[in-house]
C-alpha cells in the first residue's frame, strides 16, 4: 500500500452560476482477490450520465471513459468542490489527468492507478496555488481500471463510491473518506444517521488541497454477469444501495443510468450526480462456449457396431479369398521332383 500524510477534512461548497446541461454518453490498499478470467474489456457494455441536479446552479461532477493501446479500459468519476469555478475545474484537469497517464503507462494496474491519482493531485494542487481564484478548490475521484488481462482494479479517494452488483447482492467496494463514513466504521452512528447527519458533506481525503494524498487501490471480484457502478455521492444521498441493486440488475447500463438520475432527481436532486454503469457479459468476449455433453443414444449405439461388424466381415471375408486365390496359384500340377542332372539311360 502506498503511503501519505492524510489531508485535513474539506467541506464541499455551494456552487453558484449558471447549470449546464444534462451530458450522457454510451460507451461501451492493494488486496489480492480471485478475477474474472477469459472477457474482454471491449465487450463491457456500459453508459454514464451526469446531471445538475435540481438545487445547484452548475454540475462540478466530472466523467470520461479511457481505453489504453493494449485493451485495457478505464472508468472515472469525479466530484469537484471549491466554488463553481474551482470545483469544475479540479475534476475536469483530475479527470483528464488520470486518463493521460493511464494512456502512456507500463507499470501493471496497481501502480497504474496510483501513478495516475497522485500526478491528479500534484496538478490540481499546483493550480490551485498558481492561481488565487482557485485557491483549496479540490474534488473526490473513483476509478475502475478493467485490464486486458481479466483482472479488475478499483481505486478511490473521497466519498464518490464504486459498487459490484451481483446475484447475491450489492456490494459496496469503497469506503467513504469522510467524516460520517468513520464515524460509521467506529460503530457512533448507523448508516440511516449518516445520510442525514450534518457534516455528511466533509470529506477527509480530497484531490489538490494537499501536496499528497492516501490513494485506496485494490483488486476486486469480478465475474460473468456481474454488474458495476461508480457515483458521486448525489446519488447515493437520495437513493439507496438497495433500489440501486434493483434498478442496475433490472435494466441495460444505458436505461439504469437514466433511471437513477432520474430517482434521485426526483427525490429534490440536492447535489450533482453521476453515475456509470458497466455490465460484465454473463460469458467471456473471448472464451469459446462449452461443448454441450452428448448423450449416447442406444439405438445408434447398435446401428454403429453393426455397420462395424459388417465392414470388418467384408475385410475378412475378401482378405481369405484373395489368400485362398493365391495359394492354389502357388500349388504345382502334380507330385514334382526337384530337378537334377539325368543320369545316362543303360542299354
Amino acid at each position: 500500500m502506498h503511503a501519505a500524510s492524510p489531508i485535513a477534512s474539506a467541506e464541499k461548497a455551494e456552487a453558484g452560476e449558471q447549470g449546464e446541461p444534462e451530458e450522457s454518453v454510451e460507451s461501451g490498499e492493494r488486496r489480492g482477490v480471485r478475477s474474472m478470467s477469459g472477457i474482454d474489456p471491449s465487450a463491457i457494455d456500459c453508459a454514464s450520465l451526469t446531471s445538475t441536479g435540481q438545487v445547484r446552479s452548475s454540475n462540478q461532477d466530472y466523467f470520461d471513459v479511457f481505453e489504453s493501446a493494449k485493451g485495457d479500459r478505464l472508468f472515472v468519476v469525479a466530484d469537484g468542490m471549491g466554488g463553481h469555478r474551482g470545483g469544475a475545474t479540479a475534476a475536469r484537469v483530475a479527470t483528464e489527468t488520470i486518463g493521460e497517464v493511464f494512456a502512456s503507462a507500463n507499470a501493471d494496474a496497481a501502480d497504474t492507478l496510483f501513478d495516475a491519482i497522485s500526478a491528479a493531485n500534484a496538478r490540481v494542487h499546483q493550480i490551485s496555488v498558481d492561481d488565487p481564484e482557485l485557491r483549496g478548490m479540490g474534488t473526490t475521484v473513483v476509478c475502475m481500471l478493467f485490464g486486458s488481462d481479466g483482472r479488475v482494479w478499483v481505486a478511490h479517494v473521497g466519498d464518490s463510491r464504486a459498487y459490484r452488483l451481483h446475484r447475491e447482492g450489492v456490494e459496496q467496494l469503497t469506503q467513504d473518506h469522510s467524516v460520517v463514513g468513520e464515524m460509521v466504521r467506529r460503530g457512533l452512528i448507523t448508516r440511516e444517521e449518516a445520510d442525514v447527519h450534518p457534516r455528511r458533506n466533509e470529506i477527509l481525503r480530497s484531490i489538490g488541497v494537499e501536496a499528497e494524498v492516501d490513494i485506496d487501490v485494490a483488486q476486486v471480484v469480478a465475474t460473468p454477469g456481474d454488474h458495476f457502478l461508480l457515483c458521486s455521492d448525489g446519488l447515493t444521498g437520495p437513493v439507496g444501495d438497495h433500489e440501486i441493486g434493483e434498478v442496475v440488475r433490472e435494466n441495460t447500463p444505458q436505461a439504469a443510468a437514466e433511471r437513477l438520475v432520474g430517482m434521485a432527481n426526483a427525490r429534490g436532486g440536492p447535489d450533482n450526480v453521476t453515475v456509470q454503469v458497466v455490465a460484465v457479459p454473463e460469458t467471456g468476449a473471448d472464451a469459446r462456449p462449452a461443448t454441450p455433453a452428448r448423450r449416447s443414444d442406444p439405438a445408434k449405439r447398435r446401428a454403429t457396431a453393426l455397420r462395424w461388424l459388417s465392414g470388418a466381415a467384408i475385410l475378412l471375408a475378401a482378405a481369405a479369398t484373395t489368400w485362398f486365390v493365391v495359394s492354389n496359384l502357388a500349388a504345382p500340377d502334380g507330385p514334382h521332383d526337384s530337378p537334377a542332372a539325368e543320369s545316362p539311360t543303360t542299354p
